[in-house]
């Protein structure tokens, strides 16, 4: 259990990742949210544990995305880790709702939001679409409380099951 426990922030962030790279066949702005992604596995795992989320996993997960898309190199990483940092500012006190992580969410996918505008604006030295931005950030933020969700029940099984008998009035083990 103990593998498993360390091995699911990772493997979430790598299936979102397997995500990103997929044909999904969205038009631009579903492509743009699509790079966003990532964004989502790395703020929770940030937030929720933080020692499982290294910051050497979200820089390896950035430089990939920067990599198979021909961008320049630590864009996506950039704002990876900027997304990795605001989780871990956030800090979760393991007793926090969905709907709050979302919000908390929301905040977060600001800077890395505008981190994802202004690399690329000062990189074509021309100012792009904000509108296209703006619609990806509301998508990923709108995909957060169901991955949140998922994430979530996850990590609830990754818990040591006891074969202890049930007792009428004590606490559940």
């Amino acid at each position: 259990m103990l593998v498993y426990r360390w091995l699911l922030p990772s493997a979430t962030l790598v299936v979102v990742l397997l995500l990103t790279l997929a044909p999904l066949g969205w038009p631009q702005t579903g492509r743009l949210a699509q790079l966003l992604l990532p964004v989502i596995p790395i703020h929770y795992w940030s937030l929720e544990r933080s020692e499982r989320m290294p910051a050497g996993l979200v820089f390896l997960v950035g430089i990939v995305v920067d990599s198979l898309f021909g961008g320049p190199l630590g864009y996506w990483t950039l704002v990876y880790l900027v997304a990795c940092v605001s989780g871990r500012i956030a800090g979760g006190d393991g007793a926090w709702k969905v709907w709050a992580a979302t919000w908390r969410f929301g905040i977060a996918i600001l800077p890395a939001g505008l981190l994802a505008f202004a690399i690329p604006t000062l990189y074509a030295l021309r100012p792009l679409e904000a509108q296209q931005l703006l619609e990806a950030c509301i998508l990923v933020a709108a995909a957060y409380p169901v991955c949140a969700l998922v994430f979530r029940a996850l990590a609830s099984g990754e818990g040591v099951r006891s074969s202890a008998p049930l007792r009428r009035g004590a606490a559940a083990p």
